[in-house]
């Protein structure tokens, strides 16, 4: 009788994990709460703006931040499970053909627009946000 109900906490655990692994996302009010995003679309060079965000590693981990990188042709991103619903709400939220970032904070509402991925600038812009202010506050104590 152990034995069973061994085996069925087993069975019961891997069930809760694979059903959390398998969530997927299909739109960007999904990462809501969760993480802040930037849009970038259609930039001069993909390679280069995923480079950069790439560089800002550290930092982007650190701010919770979810980043899409978006041409013609695909939509990159840091965040595992991009779904072609989730590619879509990427590319409704950017105006075709126009070179653009956006900064999306954690409520869901825009917090900048430009046309420069500046991540010394979003940073900031982030860092001085009150959910920033308290996130950072809490990693002190």
């Amino acid at each position: 009788m152990n034995m069973i109900r061994h085996t069925a906490l087993l069975l019961l655990g891997i069930l809760v994990i694979t059903t959390v692994e398998a969530r997927t996302m299909n739109s960007l009010s999904d990462l809501q709460w969760q993480n802040r995003i930037i849009l970038v679309g259609n930039p001069e060079s993909k390679g280069e703006a995923i480079e950069a965000l790439n560089r800002f590693r550290d930092g982007i981990e650190e701010r919770d931040i979810a980043w899409f990188v978006v041409d013609e042709e695909s939509v990159e991103s840091n965040i595992n499970g991009l779904t072609a619903a989730l590619s879509e709400s990427v590319r409704a939220r950017l105006n075709e053909g126009q070179t653009e970032v956006i900064l999306i904070g954690k409520d869901g509402g825009v917090k900048d627009r430009g046309r420069q991925l500046d991540m010394d600038h979003l940073f900031s812009l982030i860092d001085s946000m009150p959910m920033r202010i308290r996130e950072m506050k809490q990693q002190k104590d």
